[in-house]
C-alpha cells in the first residue's frame, strides 16, 4: 500500500475568538526529508465569525480536492527577505519608469546611478 503524500485541510477557527487569526491547515510530504510540513491559507481578520467559516469550509472543501487529484506538491517554503524584497521592487519600478514612461514626455530619461539602499 503507498503512503499518501499529505494529510487532509482542517480548520483552525482560535476557539471563535476573533481577535486571533484563523486559517485551513493541511500537511504535505516533503519528499527530500520524507516528513510531513505544514501549509496554511488564511482568511481576513476583517470578516465576521460567520464569514469566516463560510470561506474557511469552502477553502478546505477546495484544497482537499486538490490533494485527492495529486494536484498539490510540495513546494519548498523560502522566506524571502522582506526588506530584499522591497529593494528589488522598488529598483524594478524606478527602472521600469526611466526605460518606458519618460519616453517623450516632460521627464528626462535618468539612468539609475546607485539601487536604492534600505
Amino acid at each position: 500500500m503507498k503512503k499518501q503524500n499529505y494529510k487532509p485541510a482542517r480548520i483552525y477557527d482560535a476557539d471563535g475568538d476573533l481577535g486571533k487569526q484563523w486559517f485551513v491547515y493541511f500537511h504535505v510530504l516533503n519528499p527530500l526529508t520524507g516528513k510531513f510540513e505544514r501549509q496554511k491559507e488564511y482568511v481576513s481578520k476583517r470578516l465576521t465569525k460567520v464569514e469566516r467559516l463560510s470561506k474557511l469550509q469552502l477553502i478546505a472543501q477546495r484544497v482537499n480536492l486538490l490533494l485527492e487529484s495529486g494536484k498539490v506538491k510540495y513546494v519548498e517554503n523560502h522566506k524571502v527577505n522582506r526588506r530584499e524584497n522591497l529593494k528589488t521592487t522598488i529598483n524594478s519600478a524606478l527602472e521600469y519608469k526611466c526605460n518606458h514612461l519618460s519616453k517623450g514626455g516632460a521627464m528626462q530619461k535618468t539612468p539609475l546611478q546607485t539601487p536604492i539602499k534600505l
